[in-house]
């Protein structure tokens, strides 16, 4: 049996700058305290073509001890194909090798797992919760849509997540997919009950079909509660409003937190496919109605908002930051490099929370890198005080195709440097290393936050079955290394 690691050879890399202009001077990565070079944790699909890792998530701390927990999807999953997930509890050590808990999907093709992410605690309970998403789910009663789409809730408990799902919404009309994007909201309310936001891409508005439709749910004593509290729909044809949901965190420091929603597909004058993000922000009463800020792809073709994520405070100023990603932008003559913009948070209450025009942007120079496709906040990886920012760039080249990688940025009180402080690689072709990843929280209980990354096609066995692997975050002062394979038999 052949176990897959990528491996460090001491050797600097060059990066190329990032500037909202285009791409700045070659210059050396200078020393900084970083993640972790090696996966201090892996897992692998159990079967061909299963795409385990194509949703990774941090959990929280489900079974309610010190330790965070990780959630892995893999859409594909099962032996008939209806999707799989699974929780892994953080210890002392690290993540365990075997998942606490486990679930297929309900029927074949339901991409049960394509969508995961930590709900956090619904019920106020002192256990964290979670949540997944099947998208093409269809029920067996006569009445049931084809991918109409579905979404579970598992309760946390001692002993880890519920075995059945005590919560389960569907989305009632045909191909709606609903549960396509899944998240933990935060308390968009400020009570003591932690939210939830589905996207639901596929909801035709009056004459626009697939514009799409997002939905918050509010958490209770009792629970999720199973009508929705906040919905807002796309109003342009085939946009997929809610392609992309995701907590913002609480960017105008008022209490309340904020939802994301992506709308990949809109078309801004003439750009087909530009994109779009939204941010709604949160009251005592439910979210705003109509959305405080906005922001859009420039150019066609740019997909703006594929994802869309709260990052944390990276430039500690006590307000939480945003970042989305447009992996179909074009950079400097170079067709699909992919493009990552972030605008930071202020202290004002007020629709004009953001601004207008991005406060940092990066593009991984490289033809058809797609940078963006995932974004996500890494947490307090060095324990300075700053958060971290997240990038995955799945169809990254160096030595092998589509191999994929991540880059960390490390937040600073001047807030993200245009260089990458951290950066690993697939090592493999066409492993789509990076095609989600996420702040793992701290699974070890050592003070630095960890980071959770996903390979979907990760050949291991000699057949492509999917990963996931996690880096321990460390407050190590070490050179930007470059990653090559090796083998450990």
């Amino acid at each position: 049996m052949k176990y897959f690691h990528p491996v460090v050879l001491i050797a600097l890399i060059l990066l190329l700058a990032s500037s909202a202009a285009g791409f700045g001077q070659v210059s050396a990565m200078p020393a900084q305290p970083e993640l972790q070079t090696l996966p201090a944790w892996e897992t692998y699909g159990a079967v061909q073509g299963e795409w385990l890792g194509i949703a990774v998530a941090g959990a929280g701390k489900v079974n309610g001890d010190a330790f965070a927990d990780v959630l892995v999807g893999a859409n594909k999953g099962g032996d008939n194909r209806e999707g799989w997930a699974g929780l892994y509890l953080g210890s002392a050590a690290g993540l365990q090798a075997l998942p606490v808990w486990q679930a297929i999907g309900e029927n074949k093709g339901g991409e049960f797992g394509g969508a995961v992410d930590g709900a956090g605690d619904v019920d106020h309970n002192g256990y964290d919760d979670i949540v997944v998403g099947a998208p093409n789910y269809t029920g067996e009663a006569p009445s049931d849509q084809a991918g109409e789409g579905a979404v579970y809730l598992y309760y946390g408990g001692e002993g880890g997540p519920e075995a059945a799902a005590t919560w389960k919404v569907e989305g009632d009309i045909q191909a709606v997919r609903f549960g396509a994007a899944v998240a933990g909201a935060g308390y968009v309310n400020g009570d003591a009950y932690a939210d939830v936001i589905v996207g639901m891409p596929g909801f035709t508005n009056g004459d626009f079909e697939n514009a799409g439709a997002a939905f918050v749910y509010f958490g209770s004593a009792a629970g999720l509660n199973t009508a929705y509290g906040w919905l807002d729909y796309g109003g342009q044809a085939s946009a997929q409003f809610g392609l992309e949901v995701n907590a913002a965190g609480d960017v105008n420091g008022d209490g309340y937190g904020d939802v994301l929603v992506g709308e990949p597909y809109y078309n801004q004058d003439i750009y087909m496919d530009a994109g779009a993000v939204y941010l709604y922000l949160g009251n005592q009463f439910s979210l705003s109605n109509v959305h405080a800020w906005s922001y859009t792809g420039y150019r066609g073709a740019d997909r703006l908002g594929t994802t869309a994520s709260g990052i944390g405070d990276v430039n500690g100023d006590g307000c939480d930051d945003i970042a989305t990603g447009a992996p179909g932008y074009n950079a400097e003559g170079m067709l699909d490099t992919g493009r990552v913009y972030v605008f930071y948070g202020c202290q004002n209450e007020s629709a004009s929370t953001l601004n207008l025009i991005p406060d940092w942007e990066f593009s991984y120079p490289q033809a058809n890198a797609n940078t963006g496709i995932d974004v996500s906040g890494g947490g307090d990886t060095n324990a300075d005080g700053y958060d971290e920012l997240l990038v995955g760039v799945h169809l990254y080249d160096d030595e092998q195709a589509n191999e994929g990688a991540v880059l960390a940025f490390f937040g600073s009180a001047e807030g993200l440097p245009i260089q990458a402080g951290w950066m690993v690689e697939g090592n493999k072709n066409d492993t789509f290393f990076g095609f989600s990843v996420d702040g793992a929280g701290d699974t070890n209980q050592d003070g630095f936050a960890d980071v959770l990354i996903g390979s979907p096609q990760f050949r291991y066995e000699e057949l492509i079955k999917g990963a996931a692997f996690v880096y321990f975050g460390t407050p190590q002062t070490t050179f930007y290394y470059h990653f090559l394979p090796f083998i450990r038999r």
